[in-house]
């Protein structure tokens, strides 16, 4: 397998790694991971048991959510971001789209320092 985080596990705690804060339903999570939802209970059930996650009922509703508090978490957290395939400046460009112009505030600083260094 050449892209690690393809594997259904890693695709599960991905998506809690993303959103941390965030709370998932069962149904929910096998839907964004793309596994089916007895493969999502049983990778949701180990991974509560092991304290990467946190179980929670509410109504009749099981939800889950990242264990921020847990070192392991932030670990797996911190090297998913540090591999992933999007640059940070790509992100913060798609997320700010309304506020200025990223790229070009970078470009210009480049443009600014190299032409001095010149």
């Amino acid at each position: 397998m050449r892209n690690p985080f393809l594997y259904p596990g890693l695709r599960v705690l991905l998506l809690f790694s993303k959103e941390p804060y965030r709370e998932f339903h069962l149904r929910e999570i096998a839907k964004l991971a793309e596994v089916s939802s007895s493969t999502a209970k049983r990778l949701l059930d180990f991974y509560t048991e092991s304290g990467l996650l946190e179980k929670q009922r509410k109504a009749n509703l099981t939800l889950f959510r990242a264990n921020n508090e847990n070192l392991t978490f932030r670990h797996i957290k911190i090297g998913y971001f540090l591999v992933s395939p999007q640059p940070p400046i790509g992100h913060l460009h798609e997320t700010h789209l309304n506020v200025f112009s990223l790229r070009s505030v970078v470009d210009t600083n480049f443009f600014c320092r190299s032409s001095l260094v010149m």
